[in-house]
């Protein structure tokens, strides 16, 4: 009877701790090539290679509300080494709140989307540039997802210039 009491208490307590997740949208990342490569980088981002002026990385992601319509995606370059274009199905942004130029799209009522980025190196520095994104789903008390993409560039060009 103990051992019964003590393993009720257990998953009490286990689930009585748990979060709960059920609102929180998905920002998946499902593919990351760098220029013509095959390799697919979206499981182990941090093997991405050194890159050079003019590599073009290739991002996208799979957007899911978990249940609730998505509300927006942002994206958040602020390195001035990398432009960034982003792609995604016309019919599924609205056209009234979304700012393309500030990396915000904003969604119609729709569950689920994908959506794509090419970042280009225009230049190299010191600092490594790092690409920000976040979604958020229309669901009352969600905190929205959020990636963070770093990248590295060729420091051996940028001291051979």
């Amino acid at each position: 009877m103990k051992k019964v009491f003590v393993l009720c208490f257990f998953f009490i307590f286990l689930f009585g701790c748990s979060t709960d997740d059920s609102d929180t949208p998905i920002l998946k990342l499902i593919g990351v090539y760098v220029n013509d490569d095959d390799t697919n980088y979206a499981k182990y981002p941090e093997r991405l290679p050194p890159l050079s002026v003019s590599d073009e990385v290739d991002i996208s992601f799979s957007l899911n509300g978990n249940g609730n319509y998505l509300r927006t995606f942002v994206m958040r370059n602020e390195n001035s080494n990398i432009t960034t274009t982003m792609f995604f199905y016309v019919d599924d942004v609205s056209d009234e709140l979304t700012d393309i130029e500030n990396g915000l799209l904003a969604f119609k009522d729709i569950e689920e989307t994908n959506v794509a980025i090419k970042a280009i190196v225009t230049s190299l520095s010191e600092e490594d540039p790092s690409l920000s994104f976040f979604l958020s789903s229309k669901a009352v008390d969600s905190q929205g997802a959020t990636f963070k993409l770093d990248l590295v560039l060729n420091k051996e060009e940028n001291d051979e210039k």
